[in-house]
């Protein structure tokens, strides 16, 4: 919010009446997350207070995904839990990450699922996007020790499971190619990227951005 504390709030607007539903979450204060079990609902679980440019997605199912951001409860730390609201039971649950904030990331092999992949800890992330299989996309961000990111990762929805799928698993780099043409080692250098498109093909569009 406006003095940077952040909010754990969920709200519904409706079109048709033109008004606002509190649904989920506190009215104020500095809210811790509530993790519960790993990839269960439960109307006392949540992320905590999140400011900072979490990634956020919607599903094809409606249900809203949130990832990264500083949780901003009794103690200040960027995070790389995975969390899921379900807007039919109006519950959140913890899907993925290690559960504490300002961890580091594991790789993996570039292209690879694996259950034991994950991004490390980041802020100012909006460059995210879900293609038409449903997959929820990530890139770049600044990481817990303030360097930006330029690494791209997908998230399956269905497995659980995240790959790193192009960029650097090191801070600010980056390499121009040829302009117009695609290549495999070409990629935007490390930033905190807030404009992004897809368009008709499932291509991901992005402009400018801090790093």
């Amino acid at each position: 919010d406006g003095s940077s504390i952040g909010r754990n709030d969920v709200w519904k607007y409706s079109p048709a009446l033109n008004q606002w539903a509190w649904m989920q979450g506190n009215s104020g204060g500095l809210n811790n997350p509530v993790y519960g079990t790993k990839g269960v609902a439960s109307f006392f679980n949540g992320p905590g207070n999140l400011t900072l440019g979490a990634c956020s997605w919607s599903d094809a199912l409606g249900n809203f995904w949130i990832f990264s951001g500083d949780v901003n409860g009794s103690v200040l730390a960027s995070t790389n839990d995975m969390w899921k609201f379900d807007v039919t039971l109006n519950e959140w649950a913890w899907m993925n990450g290690p559960g504490a904030g300002s961890q580091a990331g594991v790789y993996g092999v570039k292209g690879v699922a694996a259950a034991g992949n994950l991004p490390p800890a980041r802020q100012e992330c909006d460059g995210k996007w879900t293609d038409k299989n449903g997959n929820l996309w990530l890139f770049g961000g600044q990481d817990f020790t303030v360097n930006a990111l330029n690494d791209l990762w997908m998230y399956n929805v269905g497995t659980n499971e995240w790959t790193w799928e192009s960029g650097t698993n090191t801070m600010n780099a980056g390499t121009t190619g040829v302009k117009g043409v695609p290549s495999t080692t070409g990629y935007p250098g490390g930033r905190w990227v807030y404009c992004t498109w897809k368009d008709l093909n499932d291509n991901l569009w992005m402009f400018a951005g801090q790093g």
